[in-house]
């Protein structure tokens, strides 16, 4: 409470070796893809396709085997004319679809962002002298032998599509489709050093089952235990261009919700096992996500970034060649604000419900995850969810065509952003959903682009 008292240390930190190569990984995915077309009647046609890929993920600085699997992905749809003009189309398709092999994926940045050995050391009540010295073993071979699981694969996408498409007079077409898919097997990390509760309200038994002198261990791994559900009804219109005129629209309204239950050795699961459900914010679909849901620290992004779970979608855009080569064309697009995630809080510092997992850091000096504070505010994490505005842009361009012989120059001007509309497209990473944090709660990030002027043109010839 003092500015002018000096400094004292509190912690200190001492890795060795001091630098040292964290990640070293070689990858190989070959793949082999077969498809025919088959037409059993002049209005049916019939897909029937198989991708197979076989991947090898190799860890160069511990020489273990990341990843050696098999990915079969079957595909099937038909296209069915119901009218011989072929202007109602019936289609449907069901396939299998695996993640690609990524440099930057889940698997490639597991497993050797702290190879190094280090020390942390604490003084606890200001004196200038260290109290607690807590090791940190560095990762070794042996250790690095439990981190993949041998039966890591990739993950895929179940996914069905059924469409109808109808042509009307006035070169108008209206395509209504159904989408179902279900994210499968993601990466995950199971926690495997721990002796946790066979129950919920059970306190943590402590550290050792791999190494006595680490805390939380992971394994990658995939998800047996929940899947990503995802269902979307999309509607398209388009209008070629006839008399001068073009037309183009596309409505989406999609619905998803978690599937399944938690982690196996996610804390929330002895803590608030209740409260799995979401049909809001569902975060990332790429894995290692989810191994724990309620942390020890405060200001986490693993509730509030999921750019991919928008309530709806709604664009326009229209374009018109008008008398004397004058061009125009306005699109506007309607996107359903960001979820805040699940609302968390926390206990107080003394509160019995803490208590009840054991203390806060085990005999090894390894923190116990259970003994955290941090709550979901309401019976599930679906629920109490806040969205934001929506995002709504609009764009408009004027232009003139300018004709020399065989030669043309269009000269035109594009606003951006016309009504400048200033929303945003995510809550704060720092705790946006964090109700005890005052600072960020609610608080948004990633704010729309002012509006923008832009002045092209080009020539033809």
């Amino acid at each position: 409470n003092n500015p002018a008292a000096g400094l004292v240390p509190f912690h200190r930190r001492y890795q060795s070796p001091a630098t040292l190569q964290t990640r070293a990984a070689r990858d190989r995915d070959i793949g082999v893809y077969m498809q025919d077309s088959w037409k059993p009647t002049p209005r049916l046609t019939a897909n029937i396709g198989v991708r197979v890929d076989f991947v090898r993920r190799w860890d160069d600085l511990f020489d273990v085997v990341r990843e050696n699997g098999t990915a079969v992905g079957p595909r099937l749809g038909f296209s069915y004319l119901v009218t011989k003009d072929a202007k109602n189309i019936l289609r449907a398709s069901l396939v299998r679809v695996h993640e690609q092999v990524m440099g930057r994926d889940a698997v490639t940045i597991f497993g050797a962002d702290d190879a190094a050995s280090q020390i942390d050391e604490y003084d606890l009540n200001g004196d200038g002298r260290m109290d607690v010295s807590i090791p940190t073993p560095g990762r070794t071979n042996t250790l690095a032998g439990y981190e993949f699981d041998p039966n890591l694969h990739q993950p895929f996408v179940d996914e069905f599509i059924v469409g109808y498409r109808k042509q009307f007079p006035g070169q108008m077409s209206v395509d209504v489709g159904g989408i179902w898919r279900k994210y499968q097997d993601n990466y995950a990390q199971l926690e495997i050093n721990g002796f946790w509760p066979d129950g919920p309200n059970q306190p943590f038994g402590g550290w050792g089952r791999v190494d006595p002198a680490r805390g939380a261990t992971y394994q990658q791994t995939n998800n047996s235990w929940s899947t990503l559900n995802y269902r979307a009804l999309e509607i398209t219109v388009a209008k070629n261009m006839s008399h001068n005129f073009q037309l183009l629209a596309g409505i989406n309204r999609q619905w998803q919700h978690f599937g399944g239950t938690w982690n196996p050795r996610d804390p929330a699961r002895f803590i608030q096992p209740n409260a799995f459900a979401s049909d809001k914010l569902l975060y990332m679909p790429r894995g290692n996500n989810e191994q724990n849901s309620l942390p020890l620290q405060t200001g986490t992004t693993v509730h509030t970034y999921g750019p991919t779970w928008q309530k709806y979608s709604m664009r326009f855009g229209g374009s018109y060649m008008a008398p004397f080569d004058i061009s125009t064309a306005l699109s506007y697009t309607v996107l359903a604000g960001p979820w805040s995630g699940p609302i968390v809080d926390l206990l107080p510092v003394n509160d019995p419900q803490i208590r009840q997992f054991g203390p806060d850091r085990m005999p090894n000096g390894q923190p116990n995850l259970l003994a955290t504070r941090m709550r979901f505010v309401y019976p599930t994490r679906g629920e109490g969810q806040v969205q934001a505005p929506a995002i709504r842009t609009m764009g408009l361009k004027i232009g003139r065509i300018f004709r020399f012989s065989r030669r043309q120059v269009e000269v035109a001007g594009n606003i951006f952003n016309l009504l400048n509309a200033g929303n945003y497209a995510q809550y704060s990473y720092s705790g946006g959903n964090e109700r005890f944090n005052t600072a960020n709660f609610l608080q948004f990030r990633n704010q729309q682009p002012a509006r923008g002027f832009q002045l092209t043109m080009v020539g033809r010839f």
